[in-house]
């Protein structure tokens, strides 16, 4: 592992130091330095206060260097963008700002080194604690002694245990900081380091700064945007339209490393955030996959049962050909979102059509049983319509043999990726001869195909199902099925461009062995 130098214009404590707490920033964050870094100086004045001969830990400021116009700090390292980033990532470091104690080699400890260094450093007081009372003794420099008989074992307890809060994760250490904040009043406090009181999401007060906020960015003025949104978080942690719009600035700027803890901080607060799933399936996932997956495992791990959103996107990075149908809490929960909103979402937005394209379909067909259109009779064919996924087998289970004329699917295999026991059931439940099928799919693009294997169908970036050609008429030919229609048809359109899909009217072959 490379080790981390310190530059001319480090800090000098750090230098002096037996060991450095690397301590990473960068200007958009600086309301949060104004408010940890004072606290982390106290810190660190905890844990070197039980050795007076051997400073034990400095502080090093490792900041991101924003360019001309910037005010740094004199006494921190400053690298530019990509150097930056790249320790960031040699350290995993994710979010910023972040702690990460170094040996004199740049080297950095582990959980289990820096325990050893807070046995090592009480054993070596407890040892010169012996020494000074033989000084004593014999007479010897009892002012020494004094030095120790103060509260500073107590005070350095509880900074190494903040020290390790610190340490113990890269990725928004939100109870270290907690646990810093606590440590105020400042023997100096600035007007800057003071702390304010939070806030709720809808408090005039926050909407205000957010608004501020927002208009910082849509002026251009993308630092002090992002600034001004760390403000808000400040705050205000839960709200997730500040963590959105701090992730999309943070892209904007080249930074969409660090802009992936933001948006997945987003969906950890609301699994309903479809926009935020997305964007971290479809943009941030092609720059950086390792960090995108691992954040949605950390999210699953704390909230498997609730966050269906975020399993099923991670289905979706890990499992396109493996994944076989998505989860029934996930199809039952997108039915639920748009169910108030169908018609302007669906139809007028996305320009969604495939229902009544299917109907159209049937209907040019004119198979005998169906009610012609505009008929008032009383319809003859047994019709199951598949309206939700997650109910299709165990309804067509219930269902006697032969006992359907025409089972269909709109849009419904996007949530379903093997379709071998839904048309294995359908040649049981449908009638012979007269029995049709009729369904549509997203169609899985040619180019594709060939990374597919043999499957047929993969769970795509958009977190709906595709399905290849071949895949279907391999089903259609094994499972006693002839087709009558197959159309090519947009299914809607996304980003103002069209899905290419495809609609299929089957029939049902007499006698299939």
């Amino acid at each position: 592992m490379a080790s981390f130098g310190l530059g001319d214009d480090a800090d000098a404590d750090a230098d002096a130091a037996l060991y450095t707490l690397a301590y990473f920033t960068s200007a958009w964050v600086q309301p949060v330095d104004a408010l940890v870094l004072p606290r982390i100086r106290e810190v660190l004045d905890g844990v070197n206060a039980l050795d007076k001969e051997q400073q034990l830990i400095g502080l090093l400021e490792v900041r991101r260097e924003e360019g001309r116009g910037i005010d740094t700090d004199a006494k921190a390292q400053r690298l530019e963008p990509s150097t930056f980033r790249s320790l960031c990532k040699h350290f995993h470091v994710t979010d910023l700002p972040a702690c990460v104690l170094l040996d004199a080699q740049g080297q950095a400890l582990t959980q289990g080194s820096l325990k050893a260094l807070e046995v090592t450093s009480f054993y070596c007081c407890d040892l010169r604690m012996k020494m000074l009372e033989a000084l004593t003794v014999c007479g010897g420099q009892n002012e020494l002694r004094q030095l120790h008989e103060d509260d500073s074992a107590t005070s350095s307890n509880a900074s190494w245990r903040i020290l390790g809060e610190l340490l113990r994760e890269r990725e928004a250490p939100e109870a270290a900081w907690q646990a810093l904040l606590q440590q105020h009043p400042l023997a100096t406090t600035a007007e800057e380091s003071e702390i304010a009181s939070s806030l709720k999401v809808d408090d005039p007060a926050l909407v205000n700064m957010r608004e501020d906020a927002l208009q910082l960015f849509e002026s251009g003025q993308l630092l002090p945007a992002a600034s001004s949104f760390v403000k808000v978080l400040l705050r205000c942690p839960a709200c997730t339209k500040s963590s959105f719009n701090l992730a999309v600035i943070l892209q904007t700027i080249g930074e969409t490393y660090f802009a992936v803890s933001c948006m997945l901080r987003v969906v950890a607060l609301d699994d309903s955030d479809s926009v935020a799933h997305t964007v971290l399936r479809s943009v941030y996932y092609l720059e950086d996959p390792d960090l995108v997956s691992s954040g949605y495992h950390s999210i699953i791990a704390k909230n498997c049962d609730s966050h269906v959103r975020a399993v099923h996107s991670l289905a979706t990075l890990e499992g396109a050909t493996t994944t076989r149908t998505a989860a029934p809490a996930y199809v039952a929960e997108v039915f639920d979102e748009l169910a108030e909103s169908f018609e302007e979402k669906l139809v007028a937005h996305l320009e969604y059509r495939v229902p009544w394209q299917l109907v159209e379909a049937l209907q040019k067909l004119s198979p005998p049983g169906l009610t012609p259109k505009g008929s008032i009779s009383e319809p003859e064919w047994a019709v199951a319509d598949v309206g939700c996924a997650a109910d299709i087998v165990p309804f067509l289970e219930s269902c006697s043999d032969e006992s359907l004329d025409l089972i269909i699917s709109a849009d419904v295999w996007i949530y379903v990726g093997a379709l071998e026991q839904v048309f294995e059931l359908s040649t049981r439940k449908l009638r012979a001869s007269t029995g049709w099928m009729a369904f549509s799919i997203e169609l899985l693009p040619p180019k594709d195909d060939a990374n597919e294997t043999s499957v047929g169908f993969r769970l795509a970036p958009s977190g709906r199902f595709q399905h290849s050609h071949e895949y279907i008429m391999a089903l259609v030919r094994r499972l006693g099925f002839s087709v009558a229609v197959q159309e090519d048809i947009s299914v809607r359109k996304e980003s103002g461009v069209p899905i290419p899909g495809r609609i299929y009217i089957l029939q049902r072959i007499a006698q299939h062995e």
